[in-house]
């Protein structure tokens, strides 16, 4: 919406302009011991404590896997900074 009202976003490094038609469609959820990661083509639920993956939808679907750590260590790393 602050895009569409013209408003800087530039401090919304995370967010995810659902108005905007080219957008890649993506939700990430961070538990204590696990991610959730759900794209148009994939979904997975992976536990970090036991290494392994809860769910996974459809199987082997390794792009969106490499893509959702490489989400989780900027968000970590941004993180760190503060």
């Amino acid at each position: 919406m602050l895009t569409q009202l013209n408003f800087d976003t530039g401090e919304f490094v995370f967010s995810n302009n659902l108005l905007n038609p080219e957008r890649k469609n993506y939700a990430y959820q961070n538990m204590d011991d696990a991610v959730g990661w759900v794209t148009d083509s994939c979904s997975f639920v992976y536990n970090t404590e036991q290494k392994r993956f809860l769910e996974r939808e459809p199987e082997g679907c390794e792009a969106d896997t490499f893509t959702a750590k490489a989400y989780m260590q900027s968000i970590y790393n941004r993180f760190i900074g503060y």
